[in-house]
């Protein structure tokens, strides 16, 4: 047995005191008459028998009162199997994302509940006791130990985090904190299986960790997984066709889901979807949109009990013209002007190589080389700078090509003439490729395609676009930090009739798309919220900020090239609609979402649980009340107290004393 306030027992020295009553006030004498000394022999041997055993009773009595009192404050108890590290500091990790606002089975979010348990814990644990809490935030205070009060106040400041955590981010932040020191760690969490993360969760394996996990009574949930729209660039006028792809996770049967679109808070169209457990439908919505300025939108549906998740947030923001320089080999008019020549989408500018502006190449989001025969050296130079920088290139090889000038250019090294096969018909698209997304309205096989005669190839561009029977590409591409595409065949009629095929002006669209900087972005989540933006020139000392009514955030900077990234504090992020400006300059707007992983509530069981750890010291919890819990904390750590049971045996004997002197004559 041990005492958590062992000075306390210096109070048994009281125990003196009764027994200097009994020798002193016990003794006093009284003189009686009597008329004959035979009856004064008879009351003597009676009385005196009676007297001493009350007297010793009443003693004893007040000598187990004071005892047991004395023993009640010093707090006895009997040690847990884990007492002697009960001093050591206690390191918690609580899930705080918007997972933890399911309910569990009695109708209480989860994070209420483990909030109810972390105040246990300050209780339960000695007052001494120091504290760190971790939550997916990440916070720099949470390094810091905290004394029981300044845990309390902790406790009660706890928010829903929009930021979720794999097991191995936590497991990696908890070992960087304790840093091989002793300490007790608790873990509590949902256990989304999405979490998981890494298959093995590298920690100490002689540290044991304490898990509390919380059990939903409700693992269904629906919410919107993507959305996306057919023409990311508005390129129509009016019209936008914008596809939403629902999900529902966990669950059995099939439900109905009511989704209605909101475009700057005016309802633009509703419609329904029947989802079944771990399935995915699609929900499209034909939207009329005004082109001259953003437009916040937002899906809204009805689900319980899992809410954070029944609006999505995107923004259909004012399409950039796309910058094209095409770098020609000759002044006549070219088939890529023809095609960029719509103004309210293409800034196109188009040069001569004798007579080009470098400086033009950094400020391109596609540069093409168009029927080049020799490729210098110094705007080889240019263009790899620009690749290197993320630029994207096109390669349309001139009729008198030297392939050794183009070896210079990055991604071109193994360009070589191709063995002449004559005019040769392409072979029908892949359907399936994603760059003809929303390009064919139907698939035909029958779709009569363009000829060409093939003059370059390279081995290393293994992403065929367009491709001839043979398999040898006529459009291939080569992605990496920059991309290059390289079109086999020079563009003149003398080499095929593609600059005059249906096909030639989508497949120009799309690369110009892919090679656009600033894209459309619909939305962003708030646990991935980096982006960057081509750097204005004239702009190089400006701010940007992100602004919400009253909240303004300057998230890092970095200026690489003729790009600047930004770094935007996740946990300072809500869900919602922020501004962007440069300095004053209004420049769009960003829409920020919790992931999609996060609306994925199925949960491990115990035994995924345990096996997630690898065999790690791992102590499951299983607890369904913050008393539940109180109780098996005290019993691990703390142990079994006594001083309740100490201080009924002392009002027992005080009673008894009181007793023995009313009734014992």
């Amino acid at each position: 047995m041990s005492f958590q306030n062992p000075q306390l027992l210096f109070g048994l020295f009281a125990l003196v005191i009764p027994i200097l009553i009994h020798f002193f006030n016990f003794r006093k004498t009284r003189k009686v008459y009597f008329s004959n000394t035979r009856f004064l022999q008879k009351v003597k041997e009676s009385t005196a028998t009676r007297k001493r055993l009350k007297h010793y009773l009443i003693l004893a009595s007040r000598l187990l009162f004071i005892f047991f009192l004395v023993l009640a404050f010093a707090q006895p108890f009997l040690p847990a199997p884990e007492s002697s590290s009960s001093g050591d500091p206690v390191f918690v990790y609580l899930d705080n994302s918007w997972s933890m606002s399911n309910e569990v089975d009695d109708g209480v979010p989860a994070l209420d509940r483990s909030i109810g348990f972390l105040d246990e814990l300050v209780r339960q644990f000695p007052p001494t006791t120091q504290y760190k809490l971790l939550t997916n935030d990440f916070l720099a205070s949470s390094r810091t130990l905290k004394s029981a009060r300044e845990m309390e106040e902790l406790i009660t400041e706890i928010e829903y985090s929009g930021v979720p955590r794999r097991m191995d981010e936590v497991l990696s932040r908890l070992e960087a904190d304790t840093q091989g020191s002793s300490v007790n760690l608790f873990w509590l969490s949902d256990f989304q299986k999405a979490t998981l993360g890494a298959d093995v969760l590298n920690f100490d394996s002689s540290r044991q960790i304490n898990i509390v996990p919380f059990e939903f009574s409700n693992d269904a949930n629906a919410f919107v997984d993507s959305l996306y729209v057919e023409n990311p660039l508005m390129i129509t006028d009016e019209q936008v066709r914008l596809h939403v792809i629902f999900s529902k996770v966990g669950g059995s049967g099939s439900g109905e889901v009511i989704a209605k679109v909101y475009l700057d808070g005016v309802q633009s169209g509703t419609a329904s979807v029947s989802l079944s457990a771990n399935s995915r439908q699609e929900l499209v919505f034909d939207l009329s949109v005004d082109r001259s300025r953003p437009h916040r939108g937002k899906i809204v549906f009805e689900e319980f009990p899992v809410t954070f998740d029944n609006e999505f947030n995107f923004v259909l923001n004012i399409p950039e013209t796309i910058v094209v320089l095409d770098i020609k080999g000759g002044d006549a008019i070219t088939p890529v002007e023809l095609v960029y020549g719509n103004s309210d989408l293409f800034d196109l500018v188009s040069q001569p190589a004798s007579n080009l502006d470098y400086n033009q190449i950094e400020l391109s989001d596609l540069v093409i080389i168009n029927g080049i025969n020799v490729l210098d050296p110094p705007l080889a130079t240019a263009l790899n700078r620009y690749l290197g920088a993320g630029g994207t290139v096109m390669m349309i090889p001139g009729e008198n090509i030297s392939v050794e000038s183009y070896r210079n250019l990055n991604g071109l090294g193994s360009l070589q003439l191709y063995d002449s096969m004559g005019l040769n018909t392409l072979s029908t698209p892949d359907y399936d490729n994603p760059f003809f997304d929303n390009v064919f309205e139907e698939r035909n096989d029958r779709l009569q395609m363009p000829a060409a005669i093939p003059i370059v190839t390279s081995d290393i561009f293994r992403e065929k676009i367009l491709s001839f029977p043979d398999g040898k590409p006529f459009l291939s591409v080569r992605r990496g930090t920059g991309d290059i595409y390289l079109m086999s065949t020079p563009l003149s009629e003398a080499y095929g009739n593609f600059s005059r095929h249906a096909l030639f002006v989508p497949v120009m669209y799309k690369v110009a798309v892919s090679g656009k900087s600033e894209r459309n972005e619909l939305y962003r989540y708030i646990n991935r919220s980096s982006f960057s933006l081509k750097q204005d020139s004239t702009a190089t000392n400006s701010l940007y900020k992100l602004i919400r009514e009253d909240e303004e955030i300057i998230p890092q900077q970095r200026v690489d090239g003729n790009r600047i990234y930004f770094e935007v504090p996740r946990f300072t992020l809500s869900t919602g609609f922020y501004e962007l400006y440069r300095d004053e300059t209004f420049l769009g707007l960003v829409a920020f979402n919790t992931d999609p992983e996060e609306s994925d509530i199925r949960q491990m069981n115990r035994e995924e649980v345990v096996q997630a750890f690898q065999g790690k010291l791992v102590d499951v919890l299983s607890v369904d009340s913050q008393s539940d819990f109180a109780g098996v904390i005290s019993e691990k750590f703390i142990g079994k107290t006594l001083w309740k049971e100490a201080l009924m045996l002392a009002l027992l004997f005080l009673l008894l004393e009181v007793l023995l002197i009313r009734f014992m004559p």
